[in-house]
Protein backbone atom coordinates (compact mmCIF):
# COMPACT_ATOMS: atom_id res chain seq x y z
CA UNK A 1 0.00 0.00 0.00
CA UNK A 2 1.91 3.15 -1.12
CA UNK A 3 -1.43 5.32 -1.39
CA UNK A 4 -2.42 8.43 0.87
CA UNK A 5 -4.47 6.25 3.32
CA UNK A 6 -1.65 4.02 3.85
CA UNK A 7 0.34 7.04 4.74
CA UNK A 8 -1.53 8.04 6.72
CA UNK A 9 -2.01 4.93 8.43
CA UNK A 10 2.06 4.79 8.61
CA UNK A 11 1.72 8.55 10.25
CA UNK A 12 -1.25 7.68 12.86
CA UNK A 13 1.15 4.86 14.06
CA UNK A 14 4.32 6.83 14.46
CA UNK A 15 1.84 9.14 16.16
CA UNK A 16 0.32 6.99 18.54
CA UNK A 17 3.47 5.55 19.63
CA UNK A 18 5.59 9.53 19.74
CA UNK A 19 2.58 10.34 22.18
CA UNK A 20 3.04 6.97 24.22
CA UNK A 21 7.06 7.65 24.28
CA UNK A 22 6.82 10.88 25.38
CA UNK A 23 4.41 10.20 28.16
CA UNK A 24 6.54 7.22 29.01
CA UNK A 25 9.90 9.72 29.76
CA UNK A 26 8.23 10.93 32.55
CA UNK A 27 7.46 7.22 34.37
CA UNK A 28 11.33 6.53 34.23
CA UNK A 29 11.86 6.05 37.87
CA UNK A 30 13.65 8.63 39.50
CA UNK A 31 13.29 11.32 36.31
CA UNK A 32 11.07 13.73 39.27
CA UNK A 33 13.40 12.47 42.32
CA UNK A 34 14.82 16.14 42.50
CA UNK A 35 11.89 17.77 41.80
CA UNK A 36 8.51 18.58 39.21
CA UNK A 37 8.47 19.94 36.52
CA UNK A 38 10.24 18.85 32.77
CA UNK A 39 13.65 17.82 33.79
CA UNK A 40 14.37 16.21 30.58
CA UNK A 41 13.51 19.70 29.04
CA UNK A 42 15.73 21.82 31.73
CA UNK A 43 18.81 19.48 31.02
CA UNK A 44 18.34 20.32 27.24
CA UNK A 45 18.76 24.01 27.77
CA UNK A 46 20.66 24.36 30.95
CA UNK A 47 23.94 27.12 29.88
CA UNK A 48 26.58 26.52 32.76
CA UNK A 49 27.43 23.83 35.20
CA UNK A 50 25.76 25.70 37.76
CA UNK A 51 22.41 25.23 36.64
CA UNK A 52 23.81 21.38 36.18
CA UNK A 53 24.32 21.37 39.48
CA UNK A 54 20.54 22.73 40.65
CA UNK A 55 19.25 20.06 38.75
CA UNK A 56 21.24 17.48 40.08
CA UNK A 57 21.41 18.48 44.14
CA UNK A 58 23.39 15.68 46.20
CA UNK A 59 20.54 14.07 48.06
CA UNK A 60 19.09 12.41 44.99
CA UNK A 61 21.59 12.82 42.10
CA UNK A 62 22.50 9.70 41.42
CA UNK A 63 18.88 8.21 40.77
CA UNK A 64 18.11 11.48 38.67
CA UNK A 65 20.89 11.45 36.73
CA UNK A 66 20.53 7.35 36.31
CA UNK A 67 16.80 8.41 35.09
CA UNK A 68 18.34 10.72 32.73
CA UNK A 69 20.85 8.54 31.10
CA UNK A 70 17.74 6.35 30.64
CA UNK A 71 15.97 9.03 29.03
CA UNK A 72 18.78 9.15 26.72
CA UNK A 73 19.27 6.08 25.37
CA UNK A 74 15.39 5.94 24.76
CA UNK A 75 16.02 9.00 22.60
CA UNK A 76 18.83 8.29 20.75
CA UNK A 77 17.55 4.74 19.75
CA UNK A 78 14.02 4.93 19.88
CA UNK A 79 12.42 8.11 20.14
CA UNK A 80 13.95 10.43 17.66
CA UNK A 81 13.60 7.80 15.16
CA UNK A 82 9.53 7.45 15.80
CA UNK A 83 8.57 11.48 16.28
CA UNK A 84 10.62 12.19 12.82
CA UNK A 85 9.13 9.05 11.09
CA UNK A 86 6.10 10.81 12.39
CA UNK A 87 6.49 14.26 10.84
CA UNK A 88 7.96 13.01 7.61
CA UNK A 89 4.95 10.37 6.75
CA UNK A 90 2.39 13.13 7.37
CA UNK A 91 4.54 15.56 5.14
CA UNK A 92 4.27 12.91 2.51
CA UNK A 93 0.93 12.00 3.03
CA UNK A 94 -0.31 15.74 2.71
CA UNK A 95 2.08 16.13 -0.62
CA UNK A 96 0.01 13.39 -1.73
CA UNK A 97 -3.26 15.19 -1.02
CA UNK A 98 -1.90 18.56 -2.24
CA UNK A 99 -0.05 17.91 -5.69
CA UNK A 100 2.71 18.56 -7.21
CA UNK A 101 2.65 22.14 -6.01
CA UNK A 102 3.87 20.84 -2.58
CA UNK A 103 6.90 19.54 -3.72
CA UNK A 104 9.03 22.04 -2.84
CA UNK A 105 7.55 23.56 0.72
CA UNK A 106 7.38 19.44 1.66
CA UNK A 107 10.86 18.76 0.72
CA UNK A 108 12.20 21.73 2.93
CA UNK A 109 10.40 20.53 5.67
CA UNK A 110 11.55 16.98 5.45
CA UNK A 111 14.91 18.19 5.65
CA UNK A 112 14.17 20.67 8.26
CA UNK A 113 12.93 17.39 10.32
CA UNK A 114 16.37 15.37 9.43
CA UNK A 115 18.33 18.39 10.63
CA UNK A 116 16.21 18.56 14.00
CA UNK A 117 16.70 14.43 14.07
CA UNK A 118 20.64 14.80 13.38
CA UNK A 119 20.77 18.03 16.17
CA UNK A 120 18.53 15.98 18.87
CA UNK A 121 21.36 13.08 18.54
CA UNK A 122 24.18 15.21 19.12
CA UNK A 123 22.48 17.01 21.98
CA UNK A 124 22.12 13.56 23.39
CA UNK A 125 26.17 12.67 23.29
CA UNK A 126 26.59 15.92 24.61
CA UNK A 127 24.12 15.56 27.66
CA UNK A 128 25.95 12.67 28.19
CA UNK A 129 29.16 13.27 28.44
CA UNK A 130 28.16 15.98 31.31
CA UNK A 131 26.38 13.04 32.84
CA UNK A 132 29.75 10.89 33.13
CA UNK A 133 31.30 14.28 34.85
CA UNK A 134 28.36 15.81 36.44
CA UNK A 135 28.30 18.83 36.88
CA UNK A 136 30.58 19.35 33.78
CA UNK A 137 32.22 21.80 32.49
CA UNK A 138 31.35 24.67 30.67
CA UNK A 139 33.15 24.01 26.66
CA UNK A 140 30.58 20.86 26.91
CA UNK A 141 27.75 22.78 27.54
CA UNK A 142 28.53 25.33 25.18
CA UNK A 143 29.10 22.78 22.63
CA UNK A 144 25.31 21.75 23.35
CA UNK A 145 23.87 25.38 23.38
CA UNK A 146 22.49 25.39 19.99
CA UNK A 147 21.54 22.05 19.39
CA UNK A 148 18.22 21.69 21.34
CA UNK A 149 17.23 25.26 20.10
CA UNK A 150 17.89 24.31 16.36
CA UNK A 151 15.91 20.52 16.93
CA UNK A 152 12.94 22.85 18.46
CA UNK A 153 13.23 25.76 15.83
CA UNK A 154 13.02 23.55 13.05
CA UNK A 155 10.39 21.47 14.86
CA UNK A 156 8.10 23.94 15.03
CA UNK A 157 8.89 25.18 11.39
CA UNK A 158 7.94 21.52 10.35
CA UNK A 159 4.79 21.53 12.53
CA UNK A 160 3.67 24.83 10.70
CA UNK A 161 4.08 23.64 7.25
CA UNK A 162 2.14 20.26 7.88
CA UNK A 163 -0.28 23.27 9.83
CA UNK A 164 -0.18 24.76 6.37
CA UNK A 165 -0.73 22.20 3.78
CA UNK A 166 -3.81 20.78 6.70
CA UNK A 167 -5.21 24.75 6.64
CA UNK A 168 -5.45 24.29 2.75
CA UNK A 169 -7.83 21.55 3.15
CA UNK A 170 -11.92 21.98 3.41
CA UNK A 171 -13.90 21.31 6.49
CA UNK A 172 -12.83 19.83 9.61
CA UNK A 173 -8.84 20.15 8.16
CA UNK A 174 -8.68 23.64 8.47
CA UNK A 175 -9.00 23.58 12.51
CA UNK A 176 -6.17 20.97 12.72
CA UNK A 177 -4.35 23.72 10.23
CA UNK A 178 -4.89 26.37 12.20
CA UNK A 179 -3.84 24.48 15.51
CA UNK A 180 -0.80 23.04 14.47
CA UNK A 181 0.49 26.12 12.45
CA UNK A 182 -0.17 28.07 16.03
CA UNK A 183 1.56 25.29 17.87
CA UNK A 184 4.53 25.29 15.54
CA UNK A 185 4.91 28.96 15.79
CA UNK A 186 4.31 29.43 19.48
CA UNK A 187 7.35 26.79 19.68
CA UNK A 188 9.92 28.17 17.10
CA UNK A 189 9.20 31.89 18.65
CA UNK A 190 9.90 30.10 22.55
CA UNK A 191 12.92 29.00 21.60
CA UNK A 192 14.47 32.45 21.65
CA UNK A 193 11.47 34.43 23.40
CA UNK A 194 10.28 32.42 26.15
CA UNK A 195 11.50 28.53 26.53
CA UNK A 196 8.34 27.51 28.47
CA UNK A 197 6.52 28.31 25.46
CA UNK A 198 8.25 25.06 23.34
CA UNK A 199 6.61 22.13 25.03
CA UNK A 200 3.20 23.59 25.00
CA UNK A 201 4.01 24.77 21.56
CA UNK A 202 4.78 21.52 20.55
CA UNK A 203 1.86 19.55 22.43
CA UNK A 204 -0.61 22.14 20.91
CA UNK A 205 0.69 21.50 17.18
CA UNK A 206 1.43 17.82 17.23
CA UNK A 207 -2.29 16.84 19.27
CA UNK A 208 -4.25 17.66 15.78
CA UNK A 209 -1.85 15.95 13.73
CA UNK A 210 -2.11 12.52 15.32
CA UNK A 211 -6.28 12.88 15.53
CA UNK A 212 -6.29 13.99 12.36
CA UNK A 213 -3.98 11.35 11.00
CA UNK A 214 -5.88 8.49 12.97
CA UNK A 215 -9.02 9.87 11.17
CA UNK A 216 -7.50 10.15 7.82
CA UNK A 217 -6.39 6.80 8.37
CA UNK A 218 -9.58 5.20 8.07
CA UNK A 219 -11.22 7.70 5.78
CA UNK A 220 -12.51 5.67 2.44
CA UNK A 221 -10.28 6.59 -0.22
CA UNK A 222 -12.49 8.37 -3.03
CA UNK A 223 -14.04 5.81 -5.20
CA UNK A 224 -13.62 2.31 -3.11
CA UNK A 225 -16.42 0.70 -2.99
CA UNK A 226 -18.75 0.57 0.36
CA UNK A 227 -18.10 -2.63 2.51
CA UNK A 228 -20.40 -5.38 1.35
Amino acid sequence: MTGPQALWRWTAIFAVLTAIIMAGFGQIDGMKACGGGDPIFAFEMVRSPADVAALFPEPCRASHAAAQRTGLWVDIALFIWVYSAFLIFGLLALRREAGQGANRIVRLAMLCAAIAAAADQFENLQLLRLLDTLPGDQSTIDALFAAPRVKFALLGVVTMVAGLLHFRQPGWRKIVGAAALAGGLLAAIGVVAAHHWVLPGLFLGWSPLLVAALILSFRRAPGAPLPA
